[in-house]
């Protein structure tokens, strides 16, 4: 998936969900301000780890964080969503279907 498609899909993710605009603000100096990483570098990780498609990617502020919420349609047409701390592009999910579409080193 081009970046600047999925870059496109946030926003459009981001206006879907109801957020305020002082939550679209928020995410936006949390970039600048170097708390969360961009989109890229998170699909960047999902297309290094996992075989699929991105389908929807969401930002949001849970228990005081970021995470990225991340939509996956597997080779065999499941969805499953991953879930990445913003900040650090590590992985906070796990389970069989994650580690079924895991790509083998």
């Amino acid at each position: 998936m081009k970046k600047s498609v999925a870059v496109l899909m946030l926003l459009v993710v981001l206006a879907r969900a109801g957020l305020a605009d002082g939550d679209h603000d928020q995410a936006r100096e949390a970039y600048e301000a170097g708390e969360i990483v961009s989109l890229g570098k998170i699909l960047d990780a999902v297309e290094k780890s996992f075989t699929g498609d991105v389908v929807e990617v969401e930002l949001e502020r849970e228990d005081n964080r970021w995470i990225y919420e991340v939509e996956l349609l597997t080779p065999e047409g499941r969805v499953i969503e991953l879930v990445y701390d913003a900040a650090t592009t590590e992985l906070a999910t796990s389970g069989p279907a994650i580690d079924a579409v895991r790509k083998k080193p």
